[in-house]
């Protein structure tokens, strides 16, 4: 019963974060209008056609493909089902190394926002808070706080995704990444977007950060240094795919599934592919009416 509460609430506050994020996206296309520089680009736009496809085509092959993921007895589908009991020493150290590098990402990512087109020594200089934090905190890092912004965030970033996977372990090897990707990650970078979106509208054409700059030139982070093609890592995109990840995750998106495919196998019920007694059998596709334990999963 708790656990089915958990993912009631759970299910619930996705859906509230993908509408929420919505309405920011419709309250920024009228208060943030895109110039020419942070108009998507050509590339970006078919980028995002095909993130889009993707997401419909897993749509509606979402529920079989679970079935067929927890039938598989594959060495692959084993180790994903397996549930690992991390002592508890280690998960302390996980639970520690989230903490630290969500903090670590969340300071790099709150100053980008808040330099908006002057940079990071911008946002240190308005927000002294911002310098104060990082003399005593990120700077003290070793090795690391010599590389660039973006490659220590990304760091961070990963950082605190290890621990929370690490920490969660005990409900499963694949549950726990999923999670991690879908209800950590993806709306961490959704946040930042939006974000980025409101304060430097311009920046969304750009490379996430300067080790993805493919397709552009490698400007090491001074943008009137760009003189190359439209970047294929651009934080456009990173905005729809985070948000499709989120979207996945709402309750009730295996519905469409399970109605094409109990029609299909409906259809092959009418053409004689039958089970003993008349009943629908699993081998040939057929699956069980939709009920609320599809909607709101455990």
């Amino acid at each position: 019963m708790r656990v089915q509460i958990r993912a009631n609430v759970r299910g619930l506050l996705v859906v509230a974060f993908v509408l929420g994020s919505m309405l920011v996206i419709l309250a920024l296309m009228l208060s943030q209008p895109l110039d020419a520089l942070a108009t998507p680009t050509p590339v970006c736009i078919e980028e995002i056609e095909v993130i889009s496809a993707v997401f419909l085509a897993f749509v509606a092959v979402m529920q079989p493909a679970e079935d067929a993921l927890e039938r598989s007895g594959s060495p692959l589908s084993r180790l994903l089902r397996m549930k690992v009991e991390v002592p508890r020493p280690i998960r302390a150290v996980a639970l520690i190394t989230f903490v630290g590098g969500s903090f670590a990402f969340a300071f790099w990512a709150t100053a980008d926002v808040l330099g908006g087109y002057n940079g990071y020594s911008y946002s240190f200089f308005v927000h002294p808070v911002l310098l104060m934090i990082y003399n005593d905190t990120v700077s003290l890092v070793p090795y690391l706080n010599a590389r660039d912004k973006g490659t220590q965030a990304s760091f961070y970033f990963g950082l605190a995704m290890l621990g929370l996977a690490t920490f969660t372990l005990n409900r499963g090897v694949g549950k726990a990444i999923l999670d991690t990707i879908t209800l950590f990650a993806a709306p961490c970078l959704v946040v930042f977007e939006l974000a980025l979106w409101n304060y430097a509208p311009e920046d969304m054409t750009w490379h996430v950060t300067d080790y993805l700059w493919m397709g552009g030139l490698a400007d090491n982070g001074v943008r009137p240094l760009d003189s190359g093609g439209p970047y294929l890592f651009s934080n456009w995109l990173v905005l729809c795919v985070a948000l499709f990840l989120v979207a996945s995750r709402i309750p009730w998106m295996s519905l469409p599934s399970r109605i094409i495919w109990r029609r299909r196998g409906t259809e092959l019920q009418g053409d004689g592919l039958e089970g003993p007694a008349g009943r629908n059998s699993s081998a040939h596709g057929a699956f069980e009416p939709t009920t609320l334990r599809y909607l709101w999963p455990e």
